[in-house]
Protein backbone atom coordinates (compact mmCIF):
# COMPACT_ATOMS: atom_id res chain seq x y z
CA UNK A 1 0.00 0.00 0.00
CA UNK A 2 3.14 2.32 0.43
CA UNK A 3 4.69 1.76 -3.03
CA UNK A 4 0.67 3.15 -4.28
CA UNK A 5 0.72 6.19 -1.83
CA UNK A 6 4.06 6.98 -3.16
CA UNK A 7 3.24 6.57 -6.97
CA UNK A 8 -0.30 8.75 -6.09
CA UNK A 9 1.72 11.57 -4.30
CA UNK A 10 4.28 11.45 -7.70
CA UNK A 11 1.13 12.15 -9.68
CA UNK A 12 0.06 14.64 -7.76
CA UNK A 13 3.92 16.50 -8.47
CA UNK A 14 3.07 15.79 -12.33
CA UNK A 15 -0.23 17.32 -12.14
CA UNK A 16 1.36 19.98 -10.46
CA UNK A 17 4.02 21.15 -13.07
CA UNK A 18 1.27 20.54 -15.98
CA UNK A 19 -0.98 22.92 -14.33
CA UNK A 20 1.76 25.59 -14.13
CA UNK A 21 3.08 25.07 -17.82
CA UNK A 22 -0.90 26.09 -18.81
CA UNK A 23 -0.88 28.44 -16.80
CA UNK A 24 2.27 30.29 -18.26
CA UNK A 25 1.91 28.83 -21.32
CA UNK A 26 -1.85 30.81 -21.48
CA UNK A 27 -1.09 33.96 -20.40
CA UNK A 28 2.34 35.76 -20.44
CA UNK A 29 4.22 32.30 -21.27
CA UNK A 30 2.78 33.00 -24.60
CA UNK A 31 3.77 36.59 -25.00
CA UNK A 32 7.44 35.79 -23.80
CA UNK A 33 7.59 33.06 -26.75
CA UNK A 34 6.26 35.68 -28.89
CA UNK A 35 8.66 38.31 -27.71
CA UNK A 36 12.08 36.07 -28.51
CA UNK A 37 10.83 35.22 -32.05
CA UNK A 38 10.58 38.91 -32.84
CA UNK A 39 13.90 39.50 -30.99
CA UNK A 40 15.62 36.97 -32.85
CA UNK A 41 14.00 37.96 -36.27
CA UNK A 42 14.52 41.65 -35.36
CA UNK A 43 18.12 40.68 -35.23
CA UNK A 44 18.38 39.56 -38.78
CA UNK A 45 16.36 42.13 -40.46
CA UNK A 46 19.14 44.53 -39.35
CA UNK A 47 22.26 42.10 -40.43
CA UNK A 48 20.23 42.35 -43.45
CA UNK A 49 20.16 46.17 -43.76
CA UNK A 50 23.84 46.63 -42.29
CA UNK A 51 25.58 44.24 -45.28
CA UNK A 52 23.50 46.25 -47.63
CA UNK A 53 24.19 49.55 -46.29
CA UNK A 54 27.23 48.94 -44.34
CA UNK A 55 28.30 48.42 -41.04
CA UNK A 56 27.90 51.38 -39.50
CA UNK A 57 23.77 50.61 -40.14
CA UNK A 58 23.54 54.49 -41.57
CA UNK A 59 22.37 55.67 -45.08
CA UNK A 60 25.57 57.75 -45.11
CA UNK A 61 24.20 60.57 -48.19
CA UNK A 62 21.32 60.96 -46.36
CA UNK A 63 21.45 64.19 -44.36
CA UNK A 64 19.72 64.74 -41.38
CA UNK A 65 20.20 67.00 -38.67
CA UNK A 66 23.31 66.83 -37.00
CA UNK A 67 24.50 65.39 -40.49
CA UNK A 68 25.89 62.32 -39.79
CA UNK A 69 23.34 60.03 -42.04
CA UNK A 70 19.60 58.13 -41.58
CA UNK A 71 20.12 55.69 -38.87
CA UNK A 72 18.80 51.91 -40.12
CA UNK A 73 15.94 50.56 -37.33
CA UNK A 74 13.40 48.19 -36.89
CA UNK A 75 10.86 47.39 -34.22
CA UNK A 76 8.14 45.51 -33.02
CA UNK A 77 4.81 45.69 -31.76
CA UNK A 78 2.84 42.99 -30.04
CA UNK A 79 -0.58 43.00 -31.34
CA UNK A 80 -1.89 40.13 -29.34
CA UNK A 81 -0.34 37.55 -27.09
CA UNK A 82 1.30 35.27 -30.52
CA UNK A 83 1.26 38.17 -33.02
CA UNK A 84 4.38 40.82 -33.87
CA UNK A 85 4.29 43.32 -35.98
CA UNK A 86 7.36 44.81 -37.42
CA UNK A 87 7.75 48.17 -38.16
CA UNK A 88 10.85 49.63 -40.64
CA UNK A 89 11.90 52.65 -38.95
CA UNK A 90 12.46 55.14 -40.75
CA UNK A 91 9.80 53.81 -43.23
CA UNK A 92 11.16 55.87 -46.33
CA UNK A 93 14.89 54.37 -45.65
CA UNK A 94 13.61 51.16 -45.51
CA UNK A 95 11.49 51.43 -48.88
CA UNK A 96 14.54 53.18 -50.79
CA UNK A 97 16.35 49.67 -49.68
CA UNK A 98 13.57 47.34 -50.82
CA UNK A 99 12.02 49.08 -54.29
CA UNK A 100 14.97 51.66 -54.65
CA UNK A 101 13.49 55.22 -55.89
CA UNK A 102 13.92 57.44 -59.39
CA UNK A 103 16.03 60.90 -59.44
CA UNK A 104 14.24 64.00 -58.32
CA UNK A 105 14.19 67.48 -56.61
CA UNK A 106 13.61 67.66 -52.77
CA UNK A 107 11.20 70.70 -51.82
CA UNK A 108 12.47 73.96 -50.28
CA UNK A 109 11.94 73.94 -47.05
CA UNK A 110 12.33 77.20 -44.55
CA UNK A 111 13.99 79.20 -47.10
CA UNK A 112 16.35 76.44 -48.24
CA UNK A 113 16.59 75.72 -51.95
CA UNK A 114 15.61 72.33 -53.43
CA UNK A 115 18.27 69.48 -53.69
CA UNK A 116 18.29 67.21 -56.26
CA UNK A 117 19.07 63.09 -55.63
CA UNK A 118 19.87 60.31 -57.25
CA UNK A 119 18.47 57.32 -58.30
CA UNK A 120 18.75 54.38 -56.03
CA UNK A 121 18.74 50.79 -56.95
CA UNK A 122 16.39 48.90 -54.61
CA UNK A 123 18.17 45.87 -52.94
CA UNK A 124 14.90 43.71 -51.43
CA UNK A 125 16.24 43.82 -48.05
CA UNK A 126 13.17 43.42 -46.44
CA UNK A 127 12.21 40.60 -48.19
CA UNK A 128 15.45 38.79 -48.51
CA UNK A 129 15.30 39.31 -44.56
CA UNK A 130 12.08 37.62 -44.22
CA UNK A 131 13.37 34.20 -46.36
CA UNK A 132 15.94 34.22 -44.16
CA UNK A 133 13.64 34.83 -41.30
CA UNK A 134 10.86 32.71 -42.14
CA UNK A 135 12.44 28.90 -41.82
CA UNK A 136 13.87 29.67 -38.45
CA UNK A 137 10.59 30.76 -36.63
CA UNK A 138 9.16 27.26 -36.20
CA UNK A 139 12.40 26.20 -34.52
CA UNK A 140 12.98 29.48 -32.52
CA UNK A 141 9.16 29.05 -30.93
CA UNK A 142 10.36 25.46 -30.21
CA UNK A 143 12.94 26.36 -28.66
CA UNK A 144 11.26 28.97 -26.65
CA UNK A 145 8.53 27.02 -25.72
CA UNK A 146 11.43 24.13 -24.58
CA UNK A 147 13.12 27.02 -22.17
CA UNK A 148 9.35 27.78 -21.04
CA UNK A 149 8.79 23.99 -20.30
CA UNK A 150 11.86 23.52 -18.65
CA UNK A 151 11.23 26.41 -16.53
CA UNK A 152 8.09 25.50 -15.25
CA UNK A 153 9.38 21.85 -14.49
CA UNK A 154 11.40 23.08 -11.42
Amino acid sequence: MAGLTAKLKGMDDLVRKINKYEDLIDGNGLRWITTEVAMKSKAILLETSKNDIGSDGKMSGWRRPPRKGVRVRAGFELRSNSVAEFIPKPNGVWKVLEVGRDPGISRAKRGRPPRRYGRASGKLTWSRAWTRIEPKIAGWTADANSELLRNSWK
